[in-house]
């Protein structure tokens, strides 16, 4: 079967689905920071790089296929599945045609010039270019007629071309069991970039607001990294010097995406915030806004005691307050002070908007600050347990001035 020029080789293993699959995506941001630590975000990819990491596990013939493969062509350009978007053939392809009608939609992600593979058992695999897509995603148009005749149900894959990211290290199980952990490099093509149809779900003030949940089947962990600049002769006393002017948190969690629409959402997002650079507003779902019926007149938020009042952030870094209502719906009320008041003992919190509910805030059952933050690494690492399920960690950093 022909390939495209500049391609050696299929690489046909498929991973062993005891252990995830894992599709890493990274932008490079060159960040600037001033003494105050405010900072400034460039961006020097518009595209990111792709990497894809799994385990192969053969046996018999496939492991000899593998060494074979890997002594000739290792260190050349490989055609790869990416093997957690599989779809199969709705109806047969006949030779000559250049249609593929599928059994579920393509990537939201997926343009033309895009490259699938078809493959079905010991058959010699075919490597087709698109053309187009239909708006459902379930017919590709391709560049091309095909080549060979093919039956309902075969496998169909979008493909890269990919070269390995390094050395790999086969273990033998038996003389005739092998396993080994692969891992490729996508090569950077010269189409320019392309913005996704998934949108932000909320935005305020121009800024894109990320509320989709974390995943509580995992702890969130909070980095507190404001600490002063040591001046220390390492004899003697030492002297420090504080930088900024709060505390920039990083909070680590983990979303876990129960389809591919929600993983191909979670990549645009990462597109549209191009790594570090752009900013975005997010609620810190933490348990940070215990909220009371308002022993203040006037007053929708309080919170008893006058820690919050006293020792808040400076105004730019708690923008509003998200409260999720009785009835599902998203509220933000944008912050214009933080109070403590001494003699009831509570902290009081304005907003611009005033409440609008028959019942209180403190009756809904979640109630956060939003931040204005940055994702605080380039990329994701998306792990596939699954064709479908997949875990993503997300990463990111409280600023107190957007970019």
């Amino acid at each position: 079967m022909a390939l495209p020029d500049g391609v050696s080789a299929v690489f046909p293993f498929a991973p062993d689905w005891s252990d995830p699959v894992q599709e890493s995506f990274a932008y490079k941001t060159n960040v600037l920071r001033s003494r105050d630590m405010t900072g400034q975000w460039r961006g020097l990819r518009s595209k990111p790089r792709e990497q894809l990491n799994y385990t192969i596990l053969l046996g018999a013939d496939d492991a000899a296929s593998f060494d074979y493969r890997f002594g000739r062509l290792q260190p050349y350009t490989w055609m790869l599945p990416q093997w957690s978007r599989r779809r199969f053939l709705a109806s047969a392809a006949t030779i000559g045609t250049n249609t593929l009608l599928l059994d579920g939609p393509v990537s939201y992600l997926a343009r033309a010039g895009d490259e699938y593979i078809l493959m079905l058992g010991d058959v010699e695999p075919e490597v087709v270019a698109i053309e187009s897509i239909s708006g459902d995603r379930l017919t590709l148009t391709l560049t091309s007629a095909l080549d060979s005749s093919w039956p309902s149900r075969a496998k169909v894959y979008p493909a890269w071309r990919a070269q390995v990211a390094g050395e790999m290290e086969a273990e033998w199980i038996s003389s005739h069991v092998m396993r080994c952990p692969v891992s490729f490099r996508r090569l950077v093509d010269n189409r320019a970039p392309e913005a996704s149809s998934l949108t932000a779900d909320e935005t305020l003030n121009s800024l894109e607001v990320l509320v989709r949940p974390v995943d509580w089947s995992k702890p969130i962990n909070v980095t507190y990294d404001w600490v002063p600049d040591y001046i220390d002769a390492e004899v003697g006393p030492f002297e420090s010097v504080v930088r900024g002017l709060i505390s920039r948190r990083l909070r680590k969690g983990e979303v876990l995406c129960e389809s591919r629409d929600e993983v191909d959402w979670w990549l645009a997002f990462l597109d549209r915030r191009s790594g570090q650079r752009v900013p975005f507003m997010m609620p810190t779902w933490l348990g940070d806004l215990q909220l009371q019926q308002p022993l203040s007149a006037g007053i929708d938020f309080e919170v008893a005691g006058t820690d919050l009042g006293m020792f808040s952030p400076s105004s730019g870094t708690y923008t509003h307050l998200m409260i999720r209502k009785k009835n599902g719906s998203v509220a933000f009320f944008e912050v214009s002070t933080i109070a403590a008041d001494f003699g009831l003992g509570v902290s009081t919190v304005t907003t611009v908007e005033d409440w609008d509910e028959s019942y209180g805030p403190w009756e809904c059952s979640q109630i956060s600050f939003v931040t204005v933050c940055h994702l605080a690494s380039d990329g994701f690492t998306v792990s596939w347990i699954t064709d479908e399920v997949a875990r993503i960690n997300l990463a990111v950093m409280t600023e107190e001035i957007p970019e």
